[in-house]
């Protein structure tokens, strides 16, 4: 499929049908990463922001993994608004998420039995593994 521009300001390129085709494809995973307990900016409503995110990914089947790393774990100490979102959607997707080790010991959280934590070298190897990765910052 081309795309013709009809103006300088338009980019023309070209659109590989068979990718197309993939993209539709409902068997596709995500594996969302989260960077901070906390969406866009470290406020409450930012946080207000977070616990409204982790509640829309639920009933998403794409999800295929959930990664935790740097200020992010903080959403798994019990007196977090968003502890129990996490729970509840790795208890209904039935997966574990994997959180970084270190920014656990950072941050002085203690990994919730129903997460794993990994080192930062696993953790790594996890993202450059991901099919599709989304990242909530």
């Amino acid at each position: 499929m081309k795309n013709n521009p009809q103006t300088k300001s338009e980019l023309a390129f070209e659109v590989d049908e068979e990718y197309e085709l993939m993209l539709d494809d409902d068997s596709r995973s995500v594996t969302v990463l989260i960077k901070h307990d906390y969406y866009s900016s470290d406020s409450d409503h930012g946080r207000s922001l977070m616990k409204t995110m982790l509640e829309g990914l639920e009933g998403n089947a794409c999800i295929s993994g959930i990664l935790i790393v740097d200020s992010g774990v903080k959403i798994l100490s019990g007196d977090n608004d968003c502890f129990s979102y996490v729970k509840d959607l790795a208890d209904q997707l039935e997966l574990t998420p994997l959180v970084c080790s270190e920014s656990l010991e950072v941050y002085g959280i203690a990994a919730p039995e129903y997460v794993k934590a990994v080192t930062t070298a696993e953790f790594m190897s996890e993202v450059i593994g991901a099919d599709h990765l989304i990242v909530i910052e």
